[in-house]
């Protein structure tokens, strides 16, 4: 309300800093909830990426666990290889069979 021209009442100039500073908060909460929305999207993707490489995780190390296996298994094939080249290198020499020789032929 006016007490004269170009004064206000102080009455009248809390309402209005009021009504400002309710549009500023408004402005504000509505911000804040804009921002809340696109954290709990990027969370949700994070959760999302987060499952997926942990199930790639997960099969990278069944994987690296299979070829640990295989070297293993292949360390044995070349040692018993090996002793069975010499051992057949041995009964060669002998002249004891020539089957054996076949088998030797047929596992290298």
């Amino acid at each position: 309300m006016w007490l004269f021209p170009g004064v206000f009442n102080s009455d009248d100039d809390k309402e209005e800093r009021g009504a400002s500073n309710n549009d500023e908060n408004d402005e504000i909460l509505a911000e804040l909830k804009k921002k809340q929305a696109e954290l709990r999207a990027l969370s949700h993707q994070n959760a999302i990426m987060l499952r997926h490489l942990h199930k790639q995780a997960k099969e990278e190390l069944q994987k690296q666990e299979l070829k640990k296996k295989m070297a293993a298994a292949d360390s044995e094939v070349r040692i018993l290889l090996a002793f069975l080249h010499w051992t057949l290198v041995g009964f060669r020499s002998k002249k004891v069979s020539s089957i054996i020789v076949a088998v030797y032929a047929v596992v290298t």
